[in-house]
Parts: C-alpha cells; structure tokens; sequence
C-alpha cells in the first residue's frame, strides 16, 4: 500500500471499516479534513447532524513507528494532567486496510484565526507551552525519532535540487548566515524536553470559554525547549502579526513564569526562528516538487515573504532580545 492508495479510500469506505472493525459500538459518519499532508485526518460523528466524538488519524504504512511515538506522548500527557488541553486517545493503534490508524477524542471549538491573536491569548499560549514542556523533561518514550538537529542544514540539499527555483537563491543565501552564527550557540546547554515542533495557529484549537488546546503532536520529539519557542513564536506571531515585539515579550513573558529560560537560550531566538522559517520554505518547496497534485504556492510564497521580512527587519528582534536578556 502507498499513499496514492490511501489517498483513493474514500470517506466511505473508512466508515464501513470502522463499523466492520467495531472500533465504534454506534453507526459513524466520517468527514474527511483537508489539513495536514503526512497523514490523513478525519472527523468522526455517530449521526448525520454533524456531532463530531472523534478524531481519526490514519498514517501510511511506513509511518508506524511516527504513529508510536505520538501514541504514547499523548498517553503521557493523559496520566500526568489533570486539565486536559490536547487530544485524548480513545483507541490506540489499529489498522485500516493496512494503514496504521489512532482515534482521538473530539475537542469542541474552533481552529486559531489570525484574528484570534491577542496580548490575552498569547499568554495562555505560552503557559500551556510550559507546562508541555516541563511535563516532558525526563520522559523518555520507548519509541524513537530522527529529526534535523538545530545545526543541521543539510536539509536544504535534500529537499531544495531545482537550482532555477526562484527561492533557491534566498534559501542558500540564509543558509550561509545561518551556518556562521550557527557557530555563536554550539557550545550553549540548551534544556530538552519533548517539543511540538508545529505550534502554528491551524493546531491550536480555541474552545467556547475561550480556552485553548494543542492537537497534532505528529511532529513531536525531543529537542531543546528553546527551538519550539522560536518556532510558536515564528509561526503563531510573524507569521500573521509581523515582528510584534509586545507579542514576543508576552509570549517570553508568561512562558517564563512556569519554566525559566537563560540568557544564552533567548539568545539564539533570532536564530531559530529565522532557521524555521527556512526550513518550512525548503519543507514546502520539496512537497510542491514531488507531490504534484498538492498546490502549495500560497504557503510557499507566506514562507519566502516572511523570510524576507526577518532578513530586512531581524535588527528589531536583536534588539529587543538583548534587552529582554
């Protein structure tokens, strides 16, 4: 089975194996949700009116280990909090027509909107962050994850081969800066945990009394703290308000008051979340390229837009980071 195979296994027949598999004790209707491109994702109700109970995530065949380490970051946060604000599973790994699949209980709400982002909202953001990431700081799951570290550039070779994109340029001319100051941060003891590592507005639900929730963990693994920040920050704050520096300090500001930062971690901010920002432009430059039917130029254009920005304007944020330090 490949991911063409999954992609032709209609709504339909995922409920029918649903049923078949009595995963679900009541009739179910799934819908599917047009977010994410590794996995699939689907709503799931038990009537026709749209009353969701659940979410289920159905990954390719080769991803089982990914879907592993998700099942049990999520199973850890369920036996150590007692106020939930991310996804609940409620049926561990089964299959559907040989994919690894995960159902997930429901969060009522709404996804994050750009409108959303307030000094209020920001904080609860930052808090809930926190107490992630100090939930995870010794845990250590069974299942393993290879991911890029934060001094790993060769990302850029392997996803970026078109040298005539119009991106090639902007990309291999941050990477040189990168790579430089790369040198500035290596000897710094960066505190890990198990990070998000995709804290954007699309996994952020907002529930009706305002709260929020985290959902996608798809990307979890353990890495230094500092690099999910930079990258909540890039992606929750740049990316939809610019360089807001009253943001940013909120968001620092309200992190900090459950798990402290040093001074040399907030000082590779600048850094990483110029360091996400290309990575994500290289991420979404090689899915356009080998998935032909996905149109990304959107995304891939908000990616180089912003790197732009951080290239023009990256004196704001040094400026306040040596400050706030």
């Amino acid at each position: 089975m490949d991911k063409k195979q999954l992609k032709d296994l209609t709504v339909k027949q995922i409920g029918l194996y649903l049923n078949l598999l009595n995963i679900i004790k009541e009739h179910c209707f799934v819908i599917a949700i047009d977010k994410g491109i590794e996995s699939k994702n689907f709503l799931v109700s038990v009537d026709d009116k749209n009353n969701f109970k659940y979410i289920l995530k159905v990954y390719s065949e080769s991803d089982i280990e990914e879907l592993k380490y998700e099942e049990e970051i999520l199973r850890k946060l369920d036996s150590v909090t007692k106020k939930k604000f991310f996804p609940v599973i409620v049926k561990r790994t089964f299959y559907i027509n040989y994919k690894p699949s995960i159902l997930l209980k429901y969060i009522p709400g709404r996804i994050l909107s750009k409108k959303d982002i307030s000094p209020r909202l920001i904080k609860k953001i930052a808090k809930k962050h926190a107490e992630m990431h100090y939930l995870f700081f010794h845990f250590n799951p069974r299942h393993k994850k290879s991911r890029f570290s934060i001094f790993d550039f060769s990302f850029v070779d392997l996803y970026v081969r078109n040298k005539k994109s119009p991106y090639y340029k902007i990309l291999h001319d941050a990477i040189i800066i990168l790579r430089q100051e790369s040198k500035l941060f290596a000897k710094v003891n960066f505190k890990k945990s198990i990070i998000h590592e995709d804290l954007n507005i699309e996994n952020i639900i907002v529930t009706d009394n305002g709260d929020v929730n985290f959902i996608d963990f798809g990307e979890s693994h353990r890495a230094e703290i500092i690099s999910d920040i930079a990258i909540a920050i890039k992606e929750i704050i740049i990316t939809n308000r610019g360089v807001n520096i009253n943001l940013i300090q909120d968001y620092l500001d309200s992190y900090q008051k459950v798990t402290p930062i040093n001074k040399d971690e907030i000082g590779a901010l600048p850094f990483l979340i110029r360091r996400r920002t290309v990575f994500m432009l290289a991420y979404l430059l090689n899915k356009q390229e080998t998935n032909k039917d996905i149109n990304l130029r959107g995304k891939i254009e908000i990616e180089a837009s912003v790197l732009r920005s951080l290239q023009k304007d990256n004196y704001l944020i040094e400026n306040f980071i040596k400050k706030y330090e």
